[in-house]
């Protein structure tokens, strides 16, 4: 009972581990800076031009966004969306893919729920240096495979088996360490590059600093603006004179 219990919460458990490194892989930057790559075109342009407003800043739902959200900041998956993130795990995290597969018929709340939260994280993996990408994967695989390996040890009944096991985790944590020290490299250079971006911002800011100052004085017009005519047509509104219609009067008498 207690096997089975573990080969059920295992693969999730691996599931939530690939949300999580979705998650990880968000821009962490303070100033809200694209963690995504950019091309030699689009910074160039977005220094040439004065900005009231830090670089990076996007909408929800924008172009740079992994789809409309859903359930808990999951998203919502188009048909299509769903066969990539089962192709994905069919062929890459089969053991993950059996579970999933059997959560549609006896939940598919939780079936969509699991699917928007690692479709993120397949969406970041393209966009990645191929070497960063099977790291992050590396990361996530360790990860289960320490966490069966640790239940191995607790339950080993002879030295030479808890010796056996412990070696093996050994190479799996051997593993997670390069992987992580790859990621965290990748993470850096591109915190570097988000300062540098930054930088130039900031001193292309100080050029322009008179029309940055206009355009700061044009916009809170334009809102004041909108304000006012908001305002007005609420007045009318409340100031119609359009008379009421009259209710008919009841009868003195009631009918017979």
């Amino acid at each position: 009972m207690m096997r089975r219990f573990w080969n059920v919460v295992m693969p999730l458990a691996a599931a939530a581990m690939l949300a999580g490194l979705a998650a990880l892989n968000r821009p962490s930057s303070a100033l809200s800076a694209p963690q995504g790559e950019a091309s030699p075109s689009d910074k160039k342009s977005a220094a040439g031009r004065p900005t009231t407003r830090p670089a990076g800043t996007g909408k929800r739902g924008g172009s740079d966004s992994d789809g409309p959200r859903g359930f808990r900041g999951s998203v919502r998956l188009t048909a299509e969306q769903d066969k990539e993130v089962l192709d994905y795990l069919k062929s890459r995290r089969s053991e993950i893919y059996e579970e999933v597969i059997a959560q549609r018929e006896k939940d598919p709340s939780r079936f969509r729920r699991t699917l928007g939260r690692i479709y993120p994280f397949i969406v970041r993996m393209r966009k990645l240096p191929e070497p960063v990408a099977e790291a992050y994967e590396a990361l996530q695989q360790t990860h289960v495979n320490l966490w069966r390996l640790a239940r191995d040890y607790n339950s080993a009944d002879t030295a030479d088996r808890k010796r056996d096991v412990e070696s093996r985790m050994l190479a799996q944590a051997r593993k997670q360490f390069e992987a992580e020290q790859l990621v965290r490299g990748h993470r850096l250079a591109d915190l570097e590059e988000q300062i540098r971006d930054l930088k130039a911002e900031l001193a292309q800011r100080a050029k322009d600093r008179e029309t940055v100052i206009k355009e700061t004085i044009d916009r809170f017009k334009r809102g004041a603006t909108r304000y006012k005519k908001d305002g007005d047509r609420s007045s009318a509104g409340e100031k119609s004179d359009r008379p009421r219609p009259s209710q008919p009067k009841k009868a003195d008498n009631p009918r017979d």
